[in-house]
């Protein structure tokens, strides 16, 4: 488990294999206060479980997984441009 204030993960996301800017792992559980994404990957093998406290901010970012991705927290500020949820 990462247990954060804030992540800035801005401009790694991935153009093209292998992955070398970005978060890569095989399960993620993070719980931040504030992660800024912006044009960034989070590219998560099974499942990724993040708890935002205070603001989410994922515009041209990406979160992806081939499980689950699960994003809690009651009330957050979320900024996407274009996000997508696939079911």
């Amino acid at each position: 488990m990462l247990n954060v204030t804030n992540v800035n993960n801005k401009n790694t996301k991935a153009s093209k294999i292998p992955l070398l800017k970005s978060i890569q792992t095989a399960n993620l559980v993070m719980n931040a206060d504030h992660v800024e994404n912006q044009s960034c990957g989070i590219y998560v093998g099974k499942s990724a479980n993040l708890t935002v406290n205070q603001s989410l901010d994922n515009q041209q970012g990406e979160i992806l997984s081939t499980g689950r991705v699960d994003i809690v927290k009651s009330r957050f500020d979320l900024s996407c441009s274009q996000c997508t949820r696939n079911n």
